[in-house]
C-alpha cells in the first residue's frame, strides 16, 4: 500500500494527526502540585497545655513532643526507644563538635642549633 491508500480506522489515526517523531503529546506536562506555605517556627513556638508530674503546665510544642517521646519510650515503645537513642546520639555528636578533643591551632617555634645538638 502507498501513503495515499492508507486505511484510517480503529487504532490507525490519519497521518497528519499522529504524534511527530521526538515529540510527546503533552508538551507542558502535568501541572505541579500546589504546596502550602507553613511557618514552622511559628508552629513550634506555640504553647500547649500538658500535664507534667501531675500538674498542668504551658510548654512549647517541641518540649511537649520530646516529653511524649520519652514517656512512650519508658513504657516500652520500640519506635520511640529507637528515636530517643538517635536523639541522644545526635546530641552527643553536637557536644563533641563544640569541644574538640585536640587543639585546633598549633604554634611552631623554630630554634637554632650550634651544630653539635645544643640549642642556642
Amino acid at each position: 500500500m502507498s501513503e495515499t491508500d492508507y486505511e484510517v480506522g480503529y487504532g490507525k489515526p490519519p497521518k497528519h494527526s499522529r504524534f511527530k517523531k521526538g515529540r510527546s503529546g503533552n508538551l507542558k506536562g502535568r501541572p505541579k502540585k500546589q504546596r502550602k506555605s507553613i511557618d514552622l517556627d511559628k508552629l513550634l513556638d506555640q504553647k500547649v497545655r500538658t500535664r507534667i508530674n501531675g500538674t498542668e503546665a504551658e510548654v512549647d510544642v517541641v518540649e511537649a513532643t520530646f516529653q511524649g517521646v520519652i514517656a512512650r519510650a519508658l513504657k516500652g515503645s520500640n519506635s520511640d526507644i529507637k528515636l530517643l537513642l538517635q536523639l541522644i546520639e545526635r546530641r552527643e555528636q553536637v557536644i563533641r563538635e563544640e569541644e574538640p578533643l585536640y587543639p585546633t591551632s598549633i604554634q611552631i617555634q623554630f630554634v637554632e642549633s650550634d651544630g653539635e645538638g645544643r640549642i642556642r
